[in-house]
């Protein structure tokens, strides 16, 4: 699950996990509500972006589907990150009283500058 992922500042490009399972089991991620960070650095540093499937502020939108989880950059939230490297993070929490947790995504993250031009 702990991966490169190269994000191109200033472009349109979600974070999407595919094929979620669970215990070994594809787990159809409809209905599921998502909370998702990056750190700077690493799992310890400082939250410089969020999601959430009921976005507040500068929250990102998260989106769970069929056994999908994505979390969309706009170009101007990537635009304004003044950050290189970090760690995203995604847990997504199964509805209904007592739901299920699940550890969705976790990559390491590389920010690519814009050009400027």
């Amino acid at each position: 699950m702990n991966e490169l992922l190269f994000i191109e500042q200033g472009t349109d490009q979600p974070i999407v996990a595919t094929d979620v399972r669970i215990d070994g089991q594809l787990v159809d991620m409809t209905g599921w509500s998502v909370r998702a960070v990056i750190r700077q650095g690493s799992t310890d540093g400082p939250v410089v972006a969020e999601w959430s499937s009921d976005p507040t502020g500068s929250q990102g939108q998260a989106t769970a589907g069929n056994g999908t989880v994505s979390l969309e950059i706009t170009p101007d939230m990537s635009s304004a990150w003044t950050w290189r490297y970090g760690v995203v993070q995604a847990e997504a929490t199964e509805p209904g009283q007592g739901g299920r947790k699940a550890r969705v995504i976790k990559k390491t993250v590389y920010l690519d500058p814009e050009a400027v031009i």
